[in-house]
């Protein structure tokens, strides 16, 4: 048993044994998840990803310091997105969900967008710049019931907006992909990023996750209600474990 690895953490089984070999949280070591230009996450590709009545995704993210002084206006960076290539010819032309980054004259705004069945794209861009080298929590909804979206930063409500009937293209036939950051050179998010949520219902309050030791917390994510996904990047190991489902399967 000397080289196995059962929980995929940063340790061997003989190392964390006295504490819990089939615990990838134990012995605890707080990391984060670090994205350079190009660099992405692929997520399973499973129908727990595909919401569309209502959804929410959430994350800290810190923008790391030389790509908030090269920004380039009108531009945007992916943080995380699901997508589909109803045509199949390889363009990922509809979007369930997308939280990012635009960049203004006088800094990064975090934004979130969908588009419906058409293409057309309903967006939200907050009115609170990001600051670079620093944590900040991001957080987005839509719900179908209120005809809503919005995103919030530090969970402050900004500039919700009514959607009308549009859905977002969620269950539609194609090709589908869920991704944090982009293989886009330019498109996706530089910095780095600690707690990924996904969420099947709209949230409208993340104080649940605004408290600043979550960070660095030492025992086992507690589940919520619609908590979908839940990336917390502690296991340390070469994939990334889901936390929103039981604690020993690692293989998610």
């Amino acid at each position: 048993y000397a080289g196995w690895n059962r929980d995929d953490d940063a340790f061997a089984d003989t190392e964390d044994q006295e504490t819990n070999a089939g615990n990838p949280l134990f012995p605890y070591v707080a990391h984060v998840l670090k994205l350079t230009d190009g660099a992405y996450v692929e997520l399973p590709n499973q129908p727990r990803f595909a919401t569309d009545e209502a959804w929410s995704v959430d994350t800290w993210l810190k923008i790391a310091g030389e790509d908030y002084a090269n920004r380039v206006n009108g531009t945007t960076r992916v943080v995380m997105r699901r997508e589909i290539d109803a045509d199949l010819d390889g363009v990922f032309e509809l979007v369930n969900y997308e939280l990012g980054i635009e960049a203004k004259p006088n800094g990064w705004y975090p934004y979130v967008l969908f588009t419906n069945s058409a293409k057309s794209v309903v967006k939200v861009v907050s009115t609170t710049a990001l600051p670079a080298d620093e944590w900040t929590h991001v957080g987005a909804s839509f719900s179908a019931a209120a005809r809503k979206l919005m995103i919030c930063v530090n969970n402050g409500q900004q500039n919700p907006k009514s959607t009308a009937t549009a859905l977002p293209a969620a269950k539609i036939a194609g090709v589908s992909r869920v991704r944090i950051g982009s293989e886009e050179a330019g498109k996706g998010f530089v910095g780095e990023l600690d707690a990924v949520r996904f969420w099947n219902i709209a949230k409208t309050d993340f104080s649940d996750y605004m408290q600043a030791d979550m960070l660095t917390m030492s025992a086992t994510p507690l589940l919520s209600m619609g908590l979908v996904a839940y990336y917390v990047f502690d296991d340390g190991g070469e994939t990334v474990q889901a936390f929103a489902v039981a604690l020993d399967d690692w293989s998610i």
